[in-house]
């Protein structure tokens, strides 16, 4: 059995360490003790993950580049000959002329 000193000692120890760890809380809540890494914010951010570079992300992705660059350069080819046969027909059929009037 437990004498009553004892549980009186061992109260009062008791009591004493949670007031401790209660002030040790208030210090750190205040900035009075510097923060453990387990307790700094950061630490419970959710970071994203860094992963390598997709091949095949890439392929598709230069591939869809590649094309729409390519067809915007066909579209102004196209034009440009359209342009030209136009001129060439009309010049042809002698609606215009190179030759400057007087």
């Amino acid at each position: 059995m437990i004498s009553a000193k004892f549980s009186l000692y061992l109260f009062l120890s008791v009591n004493a360490f949670m007031n401790n760890v209660n002030n040790l809380e208030v210090k750190k809540r205040s900035g009075l003790l510097p923060l453990t890494t387990s307790e700094m914010a950061g630490s419970r951010v959710a970071h994203a993950t860094l992963k390598g570079p997709s091949v095949v992300k890439e392929l598709c992705i230069g591939l869809v580049l590649g094309l729409a660059a390519g067809g915007l350069w066909k579209m102004h080819h196209w034009n440009e000959q359209r342009k030209v046969r136009t001129f060439y027909d009309l010049l042809e059929k002698g609606e215009i002329s190179v030759v400057a009037e007087e």
